[in-house]
């Protein structure tokens, strides 16, 4: 069992790393990117995209260089490295079971990237990389929450328990506080959806419903002729909210795009097929029949499958009115 839990959060935090460590840019003081200088920090991060680690930090911290992007970029350096280290042996108290929460070297990379968020408020990549860092052990923690409500025979739900550290003076890796780091590094993030699909990738792992909403309605701002991104937001509607109606407005929105997209018809007009069936199930028979007209808007053959059924609904409909009508 044991075993099973450090590969969890082994693989996590690959997962994690990975999104946040592609690199601190030189920054402008409004939190931007500028243009490349070939200094010390650039000849870094070409060692760092390298492999070589241990060249990189070292030019990462040449005397000529210093301030925020210095810090946040050797804290992208010890992320790497802090991959590859070893588990931390468990020390007196400890166990297998609940091994200590933070590698050195992750512990480092905490305080670079604090640091560099001290410094400059405005740096995305340090909201970013801080936020990568504790990501996967608030992940674990929200895991071993759902494993245990499973085992006491509860239902799976918000992980709210999954990120009280055990020592006063550990790294605050709650939920909230990784959302928080996320919603920054969004809010700063100048250009690009990065931040956003990273904080929506952790949103919905831990089912933080309301931060995934968030990050859906950022995306879809920051990228707006991109109509797969108002398909997603119809999913997450549909499947986490309940929200069919709004999920069919995401959706109908996106066929301004692709007016073609038959995927998106198709969902539609499941949706549309739904909610008459409740409307008759209720006796509303003027709302069942409203719904399945627009459900058969979206489908061009009648013969399909979604057509058989938008049809015996009518015919249903049908029967029941006939006898009204005499």
């Amino acid at each position: 069992m044991a075993c099973g839990r450090v590969v969890t959060i082994a693989a996590w935090a690959l997962i994690y790393v990975a999104l946040g460590s592609t690199g601190c840019h030189r920054a402008t003081a409004s939190g931007g990117q500028s243009a490349p200088a070939n200094g010390p920090l650039d000849q870094a991060r070409a060692l760092l995209e390298q492999g070589e680690f241990d060249a990189a930090l070292a030019k990462s911290l040449d005397p000529s260089v210093d301030g925020p992007e210095a810090l946040c970029l050797q804290g992208q350096i010890w992320a790497k490295k802090a991959e590859r280290a070893p588990l931390p042996t468990p020390a007196a108290g400890e166990t297998q079971e609940r091994p200590a929460e933070f590698k050195p070297e992750e512990l480092r990379v905490i305080d670079l990237f604090e640091r560099a968020r001290a410094a400059r408020p405005t740096l995305t990549e340090a909201h970013l990389g801080l936020a990568s860092v504790l990501a996967p052990h608030a992940v674990r923690r929200f895991e071993l929450s759902q494993a245990g409500r499973r085992a006491a025979g509860g239902k799976p739900g918000k992980g709210v328990a999954a990120g009280t550290p055990e020592a006063a003076d550990a790294p605050d890796f709650s939920i909230r506080r990784v959302v928080g780091l996320y919603q920054e590094a969004v809010k700063n993030e100048a250009t690009g959806t990065r931040a956003v699909d990273e904080l929506l990738r952790f949103a919905l792992r831990v089912k933080e419903i309301e931060a995934a909403g968030w990050a859906h309605a950022e995306g879809i701002t920051r990228d707006r002729e991109n109509p797969a991104r108002l398909v997603q937001f119809g999913d997450f509607l549909q499947k986490d909210r309940g929200d069919r109606h709004g999920a069919i407005e995401q959706y109908r929105q996106a066929l301004i795009w692709r007016p073609d997209d038959g995927e998106t018809k198709t969902k539609i007009a499941t949706l549309y097929i739904e909610l008459a069936r409740e409307h008759l199930a209720a006796q509303q028979w003027g709302a069942g029949q409203m719904m399945f007209d627009e459900a058969r808007k979206y489908v061009s053959d009648m013969n399909s499958a979604q057509g058989m059924q938008i049809r015996a609904g009518l015919s249903e409909l049908g029967a029941i009115r006939r006898p009204e009508q005499r």
